[in-house]
């Protein structure tokens, strides 16, 4: 659980250092993805690898002692999502988080 949190987290922050290495300034046209409803951030990688998280715990309290994490590094995707290059740092990081997630929470 926690290598999945950590991963996650770094998956975030690679994903917020490319935004922010591109960006230049504060992006006037943030609405997009951060908007959306839901646990959506607009990003492939990113919703599948929520829709996994979802799908995977199915003990409530590892899923509970893991959602704080999940929430956190959702939260920063779609900050990150607001910017063209924030999507592709996203797909990239994402995708990461994707393939090292824990097999262990599928049980």
């Amino acid at each position: 659980m926690k290598r999945m949190m950590v991963v996650g987290l770094m998956a975030a922050l690679t994903a917020l250092l490319a935004c922010n290495k591109d960006s230049g300034g504060s992006g006037g046209s943030g609405g997009g993805a951060a908007a959306a409803g839901g646990d959506s951030v607009g990003v492939k990688e990113c919703d599948d690898y929520i829709k996994k998280f979802n799908d995977c715990y199915k003990d409530p309290t590892a899923k509970a002692a893991a959602k704080p994490g999940l929430d956190a590094m959702v939260s920063a995707w779609k900050q990150a999502a607001a910017t063209p290059q924030g999507k592709a740092g996203l797909a990239t990081g994402c995708k990461s988080a994707l393939d090292n997630f824990p097999a262990a929470a599928c049980k």
